[in-house]
């Protein structure tokens, strides 16, 4: 437990470095600059500064009035990926350390989470690319702050690439703070079967069933996320999926079907809310697939007739 807290101490320090590069007066001036309100000086840990400017990175945009270079729009995209590189490493230090730490550390990492607001920026970020990308909203009366807002505009082959990176990387960040809360919940648990074998009470009193079965279930809110509630209970996270199943390019339907076979395991109550819309669109997707496949064996098989009574003539 010390050689991984040591490494993630490690790992922070060098990360703060990283960060401070991209600091300079070409960024502060471009609207990378501004105070963070989430943070105050004199009781934030290192830990907590880092996870808060860095989704301050992430969440750096130009606002489609602005009349910006193209140098400035890739440097934007560089920070973001910058940043959600970093966190992404974070996270899966911090997914070690909850597993040798056990609930004390978990529970920490959990309060942190919230004062920093870490799965709701990410949530915001995640379907607000994920929208600008495909051109694609689900609805227009139930959009998040983040989703009214235009983000870098995707206009070349270029920035085409780079959004589409910058939404890999995303979601694989979605995916290590999924897994986290996982450990960390499977930890807290551990703890309080512990002390109710020793007699201790346990820190809170565990729900009935009846109030678990009808709380845990996924919200049907596909914009909204609800404070204190796990991503695998947010409506948001699975609209996002669903969305990018039904809507993402041919190619990134292997990016979001990994992010949901990686988190399968970590799902408990939510399994079957996952699995049933996922596979349906997946039974949609092979569906549209064999149709495309017959008409183009049709049509071959049709070129191949034509041109053979042709040569019998």
């Amino acid at each position: 437990s010390q050689d991984c807290s040591f490494s993630l101490v490690c790992r922070i320090k060098n990360d703060v470095m990283i960060l401070g590069s991209f600091s300079g007066p070409a960024h502060s001036a471009r609207l990378f600059g501004g105070p963070l309100i989430y943070l105050k000086p004199s009781t934030s840990k290192y830990l907590e500064v880092l996870i808060s400017v860095s989704l301050y990175f992430i969440r750096s945009e130009y606002s489609s009035h602005l009349h910006v270079q193209p140098e400035d729009i890739d440097g934007n995209v560089q920070v973001q990926m910058a940043s959600t590189e970093l966190l992404l490493g974070v996270m899966w230090q911090l997914v070690e350390v909850v597993k040798e730490s056990g609930a004390g550390f978990g529970t920490y990492i959990s309060d942190m989470f919230s004062r920093c607001k870490v799965q709701k920026a990410l949530l915001h970020c995640l379907l607000s690319t994920l929208y600008e990308r495909t051109g694609v909203r689900t609805s227009s009366k139930a959009s998040s702050p983040t989703t009214d807002s235009s983000h870098v505009h995707v206009t070349s082959e270029i920035s085409q690439s780079q959004a589409r990176a910058f939404q890999v990387k995303l979601v694989k960040l979605v995916q290590s703070v999924f897994i986290l809360e996982s450990y960390i919940h499977s930890a807290v648990a551990i703890s309080q079967e512990t002390a109710a074998s020793h007699g201790t009470p346990p820190p809170s009193k565990p729900e009935s069933p009846a109030k678990v079965s009808g709380d845990t279930k996924v919200t049907q809110s596909a914009h909204r996320y609800i404070p204190g509630k796990p991503l695998a209970e947010q409506g948001m996270l699975l609209s996002a999926v669903l969305h990018g199943l039904r809507h993402d390019e041919p190619d990134m339907h292997y990016e979001w079907l990994q992010f949901v076979i990686t988190c399968l395991s970590h799902m408990a109550m939510q399994l079957r809310t996952w699995v049933v819309p996922v596979a349906e669109h997946l039974c949609r997707i092979l569906e549209r697939l064999t149709t495309v496949y017959i008409k183009d064996k049709d049509t071959r098989s049709a070129r191949i007739g034509s041109s053979d009574e042709f040569g019998t003539r």
